[in-house]
């Protein structure tokens, strides 16, 4: 694997590999959680036209939501495996699929 062996062949702190894939899960859950609370709003054509409003509730549930997935964005990019790695671009999609398949 590209990600593997980009990371390996800088850094053999396998945590460190663990800990960035542990971080891109987190941030797909968050960012499912964002799409979830999205998807419960009402249509902004509805709110457009005074059929529907956004409660305070949702606006609190959505900022909450949108804050916990920047703060996994933030993890994620600041992760310090990153500086040891050439090829980011390999690494990250490498890095997708470990997360989805457990590797």
């Amino acid at each position: 694997m590209v990600f593997t062996t980009a990371l390996t062949a800088v850094s053999s702190h396998e945590q460190n590999h663990e800990d960035l894939i542990a971080a891109w899960r987190a941030y797909n859950e968050a960012d499912a959680r964002v799409q979830e609370v999205t998807a419960a709003l009402p249509s902004s054509v509805a709110v457009l036209d005074g059929k529907a409003e956004f409660t305070d509730e949702q606006r609190a549930e959505l900022a909450e939501a949108r804050a916990a997935r920047l703060a996994c964005l933030e993890a994620l990019i600041d992760h310090p495996e990153w500086q040891s790695v050439d090829n980011k671009l390999a690494a990250q999609k490498e890095l997708r699929l470990a997360a989805r398949t457990g590797e």
